[in-house]
């Protein structure tokens, strides 16, 4: 094939990406911030080895951005992680990868090894730690509800001036990695998310809003509610194409 000719077929094919799905949570306004926030994802399918990030994101009074989850796949690790990141932190601790990140805006992640299963309820937890002269540290924990153990994933410090939690947030399935030509090669991946808190469990939800990417990209994606919380599909009616 010429090439002129294959640099024209090529730039008239669309670009091929997942809808992401997003479910807003809103708690009640307070003053000061909150100082933690607790939710719970169950994983429904397994879609490794593709990528999968099953993610709550908040934000900061005074400050940036941050998200905690359960990923697919890592390559620090090779598998399964839990994972709590800061953009703008300024430094991080914890039992496995503790260090900064690049690329979309900069901070610090921590992140370890954690083989979740599925049909199974993990409660995370992001809450403030201490603080001292130069920093105030929040910790990030997943816990298996049908057993009770807990795991440390690790705690990121922000600078002093920022203030606690804003009393929003927003939980969302993304999948950043495996090769991918059409819509139909996306794995199928669905999650529940329930039961957003605040300050320890003792504040609930005030509102919960379900929305796709918008412009949506691909078709195959769906939420669906359920009791005080939702189910994110990614890759619907993929699954007989999977290989292997």
């Amino acid at each position: 094939m010429p090439f002129e000719f294959w640099k024209r077929l090529t730039a008239r094919r669309p670009v091929v990406t997942p809808t992401g799905t997003y479910t807003d949570v809103r708690f009640p306004p307070v003053d000061g911030g909150y100082r933690s926030f607790e939710w719970n994802v169950t994983p429904r399918t397994d879609p490794s080895p593709d990528g999968y990030f099953w993610s709550n994101q908040f934000s900061f009074e005074r400050g940036d951005q941050a998200y905690c989850g359960l990923q697919t796949h890592n390559a620090e690790f090779g598998g399964k992680i839990a994972i709590f990141s800061v953009w703008s932190a300024i430094a991080a601790d914890g039992p496995g990868f503790a260090d900064p990140f690049g690329g979309e805006g900069t901070g610090f992640s921590v992140r370890v090894a954690y083989d979740w299963r599925v049909d199974t309820c993990y409660r995370l937890s992001v809450s403030h730690g201490h603080d001292d002269t130069s920093a105030r540290w929040w910790r990030a924990q997943v816990t298996d509800t049908s057993t009770g153990t807990s795991a440390n994933i690790g705690s990121i410090a922000t600078r002093p001036t920022w203030g606690r939690l804003n009393a929003s947030t927003t939980m969302w399935s993304e999948r950043y990695s495996g090769p991918m030509n059409t819509c139909g090669d996306i794995r199928h991946s669905v999650v529940d998310f329930t039961d957003p808190t605040a300050d320890d469990m003792t504040v609930a939800a005030i509102n919960l809003r379900n929305h796709l990417a918008d412009p949506p990209t691909c078709p195959n994606s769906r939420i669906e509610p359920l009791p005080n919380g939702s189910r994110h599909r990614m890759g619907v009616g993929s699954e007989p194409h999977w290989p292997g």
